[in-house]
């Protein structure tokens, strides 16, 4: 995490990840933030240590994917379900069809938003999703990358 100062006098805190754009002071003015290169030079100048923070969980990814995936999963067993509770025609199953596919895509999404928002990398989460089988179920368990407790 860096400073940068407003013209007003306002310290504003930026991370990494925003070095080059712009970011709206409090005031109304709009404050260009530095390259990381830059940043990094004034930190060091300032005496404070610009290591890495490690991978932490970001929490609201990880619970929007567990709001998709159980979206998915419910998907899936209205659409097993429907067939036992309504005579089976070609409307009923295309619904059946659609559910399905909508199930599976929201699955894969959930399972992807879960792992990556635990830190784990794309390889990770796909590996989970095409060779594990309920590997969106199995993700949840799976430690993730980082110190933070927090929910």
């Amino acid at each position: 995490m860096f400073n940068i100062t407003c013209p007003c006098g306002k310290t504003i805190p930026v991370r990494a990840g925003q070095a080059g754009g712009t970011l709206p002071c409090g005031c109304g003015q709009t404050v260009p933030i530095p390259t990381l290169g830059e940043l990094r030079r004034s930190a060091a100048e300032a005496g404070r240590a610009t290591s890495p923070r490690l991978i932490q969980h970001d929490w609201r990814a990880w619970w929007r994917g567990v709001l998709i995936l159980v979206a998915g999963c419910a998907c899936q067993l209205v659409a097993f379900l429907l067939p036992s509770v309504i005579t089976p025609t070609t409307g009923v199953i295309m619904a059946v069809a659609v559910l399905l596919l909508a199930g599976y895509v929201l699955s894969f999404i959930g399972t992807l938003g879960i792992g990556l928002g635990k830190g784990l990398s794309l390889g990770v989460c796909l590996l989970l999703v095409f060779v594990i089988p309920f590997g969106g179920l199995v993700v949840l368990f799976f430690p993730g990358k980082g110190a933070d407790a927090t929910p």
